[in-house]
């Protein structure tokens, strides 16, 4: 009975250890690209929002945009067009411009931002836009730290909940099993008993 105790919690065991190994699978998907571009408050409508403001109001109302994203999230943000020429002058310092040049020749090259590219079509005019996005590494970590608290949490408090789930299935089977086996040990030991009785000796 032991046995299959251990082997009913192992069960369940496995299933949490699957789950665990699922949520770090989730947590490599969500440091992609596209969920970063999709999910990231200063990332997830600026194309298209700097677009129609450069196309509604001219080259200082999108550059002033951009000054924006800079201050309240420390993201620089260069636009080109479609033959690769800047449409604005961006928000991408002259230094760190150099600075990526040198390294991108490097195979061991580490740079203190993330760069992500992300292309827009114009609605109105159908012109279409790059738009390179550097984020520093301590916001972006600084972000996935926010944006995981909650499900990571919420995925322990589950894991507990599910452990103790377990135990108590576990125990609501072993135990009816356990008190069965006896039943039937006794039974056994009675039929035993009579059988091994014979007329002139008193009953065992």
């Amino acid at each position: 009975m032991r046995s299959l105790f251990w082997r009913i919690l192992a069960s369940f065991w496995l299933a949490i250890a699957l789950v665990a190994g699922l949520s770090i699978l989730l947590g490599h998907m969500l440091n992609q690209d596209a969920w970063i571009l999709s999910r990231h408050p200063g990332l997830n409508n600026l194309a298209q929002e700097w677009t129609q403001l450069y196309e509604a109001q001219g080259e200082d109302a999108a550059q002033d945009l951009l000054q924006q994203r800079k201050r309240q999230y420390h993201i620089d943000v260069q636009v080109l067009n479609e033959s690769g020429e800047p449409v604005v002058r961006g928000t991408f310092p002259r230094r760190a411009a150099a600075l990526e040049a040198r390294q991108s020749d490097r195979e061991d090259a580490h740079l203190p931002w993330r760069r992500l590219t992300a292309e827009y079509t114009s609605e109105k005019t159908g012109d279409t836009y790059l738009l390179i996005y550097r984020i520093p590494n301590p916001e972006l970590d600084a972000w996935h730290r926010s944006s995981l608290l909650w499900p990571f949490s919420a995925l322990a408090i589950a894991l507990v909940v599910l452990t103790l789930f377990s135990l108590l299935v576990t125990l609501s089977i072993t135990r009816p099993l356990s008190r069965l086996r006896g039943a039937v040990h006794d039974l056994a030991r009675l039929l035993i008993s009579k059988t091994a009785w014979r007329p002139g000796q008193p009953p065992r």
